[in-house]
């Protein structure tokens, strides 16, 4: 369960499987909100799903505006999410990341990040990305491109 600022409290599963069933280029996410203003997301890319699209527009991802587009190409998936998407009134949207961290690994048993069932250790997750989860709430880390994503992505071929 997951502490939103006013102590209510809320499940994340359902968006974080919602996120990766209809997206394909998101293959893993975990959202966070420990009493916080609002809810951030750790996302695990889709590279090979990333990589096609950038080809398809005759971009690169060592380039900013390849990096760009791969950015904004993952918040509009999340944006699909949020009024006017067209996914719009299945989550309630102060549940949604406002601000998200894109990873270069993914989540696995053997970084133990997954258990042996498959389901996350959010602990182990949350202290490993304590630094990336903190500059998510700072106004720099509130836009999807960030520098830190933007190098995330850089390495992606």
């Amino acid at each position: 369960m997951l502490i939103g600022h006013d102590g209510e409290k809320y499940s994340p599963e359902g968006i974080e499987e919602a996120l990766v069933g209809n997206s394909p280029y998101i293959d893993q996410v975990m959202l966070y909100n420990n009493q916080s203003q609002y809810t951030v997301g750790l996302i695990v890319p889709n590279k090979e799903n990333l990589l096609k699209y950038l080809t398809q527009k005759n971009l690169s991802p060592r380039t900013e505006e390849g990096q760009i587009a791969v950015l904004q190409l993952l918040e509009g998936e999340i944006s699909e999410y949020k009024s006017g998407g067209k996914l719009s009134g299945e989550f309630s949207e102060r549940w949604l990341p406002a601000a998200v961290a894109v990873l270069g690994e993914g989540f696995t048993e053997q970084n133990l990040f997954l258990n042996s069932t498959l389901k996350m250790v959010r602990g182990k997750i949350t202290d490993y990305y304590k630094e990336r989860i903190d500059f998510l709430f700072t106004a720099e880390g509130k836009d999807i491109c960030n520098h830190q994503n933007k190098n995330i992505v850089k390495r992606m071929e």
